[in-house]
């Protein structure tokens, strides 16, 4: 059991990816897959119980928190993938003695930034995330 701290974010372009680590990473929550519930229910379902199958799988949306630095590596990266609209990976590590590694696709679904009077400046990155993809 561990922390976790020095989880990494990096986000991969292009077909052979080019991998950038995003800078000042808050908590990170893995994507979590979930699937529809399809009701199937007739009037021939035991007990009149309800009967559902498992339909399509939704990933969802994956929030990356950060301490915000204007025109930093990472806020000129963020602007550029949302201005184009491409689809990128997602790569999170977790360190250890044999690090785990998850990798997703998807595209950059809004990017906010929060200026407060007194307190750091913070932002959130949002990725719709289409599937998970074998680790490059």
């Amino acid at each position: 059991m561990d922390i976790g701290f020095g989880v990494k974010v990096e986000i991969g372009q292009g077909a052979i990816p080019s991998w950038t680590e995003l800078a000042k990473v808050g908590d990170v929550e893995f994507p979590t897959i979930e699937y529809e519930e399809i009701d199937v229910t007739n009037m021939q379902s035991a007990n009149r119980q309800k009967e559902t199958i498992r339909g399509l799988a939704d990933w969802g949306d994956f929030t990356v928190p950060m301490k915000y630095v204007p025109n930093s590596a990472t806020d000129e990266l963020l602007n550029d993938i949302l201005d184009s609209g491409e689809t990128v990976k997602i790569r999170i590590t977790v360190p250890g003695t044999t690090p785990y590694v998850e990798t997703f696709s998807g595209y950059l679904k809004t990017y906010a930034r929060t200026l407060p009077v007194g307190e750091a400046m913070e932002c959130e990155a949002t990725f719709r995330i289409n599937a998970k993809v074998a680790n490059v």
